[in-house]
């Protein structure tokens, strides 16, 4: 914010030479303002709602008659109205506040998320590079162990390596989404506090961050698909969905988990633990078992039959577990919005502890 010399310059006389009468001292007073409101743009008024603080915007004018007219300036004065009602008790007003505020970060969130991006990767001599190192360096590992004969991935119908790329690309997609909702919380630690701004652009701008990571980490699967010369059928346009299967339930638990992770550091190690673990009992780099406690949790486990039918259509083009996959993704269409709605619900406790 920069200041115009002549309103400094004006600023600075009228306190220098300010008469000593009541009347005169007032007028002063007015001049002042008026010179500040030349250098200051007014604030927009407002008036919305947001959780359980509404925000009210009124103009107030100066109206002592010794004052000029000219020196009695509209001033805008915004109140912040708590109201002790939950939001539960009007959910239509609570949806339609939550899309109203998810529309209205939408620039905001764009330019976080440039902000994040180009973070990521400043200062960096490999790059884009630690896109895909995840996923190489355990599809590497997978691949040692194969050749090996420490694992036995079973009948499978492509080379093992593209089993495997395949495998752990989409098992990132799903780890990408988990972690994202407590890293972008706990990354803006700092400004949640003092700036009052919608939480949901947070959400926006790690969810358009996470699909550059992926885009990222497609030209691996590209790349080890055109070395050992898999031909891809025109069915694996097919593969958005069950990639959205994975991308939802990632965010889901993700987001149920920021109000515990945003308050005990236990909640994000852990997470990391588990989330780094969790692709051993996935069949990302082997066909999953029929016996055994592996076989009753890859049984059990959602994320298999969204692996398997990622894998199945960029190879084959088709997938026995095809329908399985679209019953999941429709499953986690209402379970996003729920953990939406705690998120919001919660997001102004945790702020307070923040702060505290």
């Amino acid at each position: 914010m920069k200041c115009s010399a002549d309103s400094s310059i004006g600023i600075q006389r009228s306190l220098r030479h300010a008469p000593c009468s009541t009347s005169a001292v007032i007028a002063q007073i007015g001049e002042i303002y008026t010179a500040f409101r030349r250098i200051l743009p007014p604030d927009p008024a407002t008036s919305r709602g947001y959780g359980a603080v509404h925000l009210r915007s009124r103009e107030l004018a100066m109206t002592d008659s010794t004052i000029p007219v000219v020196a009695r300036p509209l001033m805008q004065v915004t109140t912040a109205v708590y109201t002790p009602d939950p939001q539960l008790r009007t959910p239509g007003r609570l949806v339609r506040e939550m899309f109203r505020d998810l529309a209205a970060s939408r620039e905001l969130a764009w330019r976080l998320c440039i902000r994040n991006i180009a973070a990521q990767y400043r200062q960096s001599a490999l790059g884009y590079f630690w896109a895909v190192a995840s996923p190489l360096m355990t599809s590497v590992l997978f691949i040692l162990l194969n050749s090996a004969n420490l694992l036995r991935p079973g009948d499978i119908d492509v080379p093992y390596p593209v089993y495997v790329i395949l495998g752990t690309v989409a098992f990132a997609f799903f780890q990408d989404a988990l972690n994202m909702p407590l890293n972008v919380v706990t990354g803006a630690r700092g400004i949640l506090p003092k700036i009052n701004f919608p939480r949901e652009a947070l959400l926006l701008a790690g969810l358009a961050q996470i699909l550059f990571n992926f885009a990222v980490k497609t030209t691996l699967v590209i790349g080890i698909l055109l070395v050992f010369r898999v031909r891809v059928p025109i069915t694996a346009v097919l593969v958005v969905i069950p990639l959205t299967g994975l991308l939802l339930i990632g965010l889901a638990v993700g987001i149920l988990l920021v109000p515990f992770g945003a308050l005990f550091q236990d909640v994000g190690h852990a997470l990391g633990v588990v989330a780094s673990s969790l692709v051993f009992l996935t069949p990302a780099a082997y066909t999953p078992p029929r016996e055994g406690l592996l076989g009753l949790i890859t049984a059990w486990s959602p994320l298999t039959p969204l692996i398997l039918t990622t894998r199945d259509l960029i190879v084959l083009g088709t997938s026995i577990h095809f329908a399985t996959t679209a019953m999941l993704v429709a499953a986690s269409i209402p379970v996003v919005f729920f953990a939406w709605v705690a998120f919001r619900l919660a997001m102004p406790i945790v702020v307070e502890r923040m702060g505290s």
